[in-house]
């Protein structure tokens, strides 16, 4: 692991003493960034020094690595000389105008708590305040200590923070071997030990499975008062290996984070000549990137069928359903990771100073010096270029455009362009490529003005990025947008990968259609 982070911590006195003694928002919000090897600095570590109050919080926060603020609905004290404004606004400003990645976390207005946590003389300008942060930021909302600590540790636990830049990069390399044999040791290492992670938690799934398997004629039973009874024994008997399997996925996503240090560092144009040398870590990656996909596939299917049970039955099945929710969302995100390792390796496999292949090379110098940047294509080809050997690659068409935003949807038909791929990537009849138009899908590696190759002889999984029409096969409107799927195979949501935007669920008049899966991006670096 890299030194840890600093992580600053913005909040009101209130919401370290409540809701109760005994667990309050604050104290889980510091165990949740220890828990992501970080270090936790707020006011309430600042010592006593011959400086204004409002000047110590300005340095601690622009010391900081990254900025978390935690709002109640107490707008707190006031700066002495700007009693306009907080000091815990005060801290948001200076992490804003400092550039700090910011994370923000309000209490939901559903949770419960003494008076004491529900306003202060100051309670509308606390409601601006969050309106302020409601529109600047997307934000994560709370409602008890346990599901704040969660939401902190998977914002903390996502690449982006680990890669904040220069000033991380100085502090973290010397703690890491910079020669490529121990590098790949190490890694192998730290991977092996994600994929006995994997494995356990494979074994837990099935114990919850079968746990929480209830009589295949049950709902048929005359006796509402049996199926209560039994699905009080079944939420019971789930809810020790939920907790486990919580327990489990959350381990496989530190396992995770362990070996994405090193091979990221793998990854680095430094070893691009020595790229045939990684094939071994590679392909240990490929099979973490199945492995935990399936998990997440299969834990998605369970924490489904428990959180349909618990619209009926809350009180039996509303904790382990909370669990395998939570279990979810680290599986989930530990998959994530691996997958960007594995794209890591694919870039410097695919670098020009790995050699390549002939005809891709020949392809880049006669577009007139064009740098390509492949993943996992091997560069854009325009109608007219020259011709590429048929045993490398082939040409795909290209339909028209694709959107990567948030609302509106090119048209997807024949452009008259094609570019250029390699055969692997065509195995299925009718592979093609689509223009990309917006940015939310950017924290996945896929940018404005990509051609995203589309295999429509594959039927992508939940989490797989895919090629969507809203309004159904014949529609020409198209989206590039990770799936959410039911337990039924029926589209939940399309997720961004832009924090930027937010989900886009069907509505009553949509229809809509999978296209294809997104197995690759061509991109042109001009």
């Amino acid at each position: 692991m890299g030194a840890p982070l600093r992580v600053f911590l913005s909040h009101t006195s209130e919401l370290r003493r409540y809701p109760t003694e005994q667990q309050s928002f604050v104290p889980a919000a510091e165990a949740a960034v220890t828990r992501a090897k970080h270090a936790v600095t707020d006011m309430a570590y600042s010592t006593a020094r011959d400086t204004a109050p409002a000047e110590v919080c300005q340095q601690e926060v622009r010391a900081a690595d990254i900025y978390v603020l935690i709002a109640g609905f107490c707008y707190g004290s006031t700066v002495v000389d700007r009693p306009e404004m907080s000091y815990t606004e005060l801290e948001f400003e200076t992490a804003t105008e400092a550039g700090k990645p910011r994370f923000a976390f309000l209490l939901s207005e559903n949770a419960q708590g003494p008076k004491a946590l529900y306003g202060d003389e100051n309670t509308g300008r606390q409601e601006r305040f969050r309106e302020r942060v409601n529109s600047e930021l997307t934000i994560a909302t709370f409602k008890t200590p346990d599901e704040l600590g969660s939401l902190i540790l998977q914002a903390l636990a996502f690449p982006q923070v680990r890669d904040l830049g220069p000033s991380l990069q100085q502090r973290a390399g010397p703690r890491l071997a910079t020669a490529l044999p121990a590098l790949a040791s190490e890694a192998q290492e730290r991977l092996q030990n994600m994929l006995t992670v994997l494995q356990r938690t494979a074994r837990v799934i099935e114990q919850v499975e079968h746990s929480s398997a209830k009589p295949a004629d049950m709902d048929d039973w005359e006796s509402y008062r049996d199926q209560d009874r039994t699905h009080d024994q079944l939420a019971t008997s789930a809810s020790a290996p939920a907790q486990d399997l919580k327990a489990c996925s959350e381990e496989a996503l530190q396992a995770a984070e362990d070996a994405g240090e090193y091979v990221r560092r793998l990854g680095a144009q430094q070893f691009a000549k020595r790229a045939p040398r990684l094939a071994p870590i590679r392909r240990m990656v490929t099979e973490l990137e199945t492995i935990s996909g399936q998990l997440a596939n299969d834990m998605a299917q369970v924490r489904d069928e428990l959180e349909e049970r618990a619209e009926d039955y809350p009180d039996y099945y509303e904790a382990p359903s909370a669990s395998l929710s939570q279990a979810y969302e680290f599986i989930d995100q530990a998959h994530r990771n691996v997958t960007w390792m594995k794209q890591a390796l694919d870039r410097v496999q695919q670098t020009p100073e790995t050699g390549g292949s002939a005809a891709a090379e020949t392809s880049r110098r006669q577009r007139g010096g064009e740098a390509v940047r492949q993943r996992p294509g091997r560069g854009p080809a325009r109608s007219g270029d020259p011709h590429i050997a048929e045993t490398d690659a082939v040409q795909i068409p290209v339909l028209g455009k694709a959107a990567a935003s948030s609302n509106g949807a090119m048209n997807a038909q024949d452009s008259g362009e094609s570019v250029w791929v390699p055969r692997d990537y065509a195995r299925h009849e009718g592979v093609f490529a689509v223009r990309v138009e917006g940015d939310s899908m950017s924290e996945d590696d896929i940018l404005e003005d990509d051609f995203v190759i589309v295999d429509p002889g594959q039927q992508p999984r939940d989490g797989d990025i895919a090629l969507v029409r809203m309004g159904g096969p014949g529609d020409t409107k198209a989206l590039v947008k990770r799936l959410r799927l039911q337990r039924n195979g029926q589209l939940r949501h399309l997720e961004s990968s832009n924090s930027n935007y937010g989900p886009i669920t069907p509505g009553p008049t949509d229809d809509p259609f999978v296209n294809g899966k997104v197995i690759g991006i061509v991109r042109s670096v001009r």
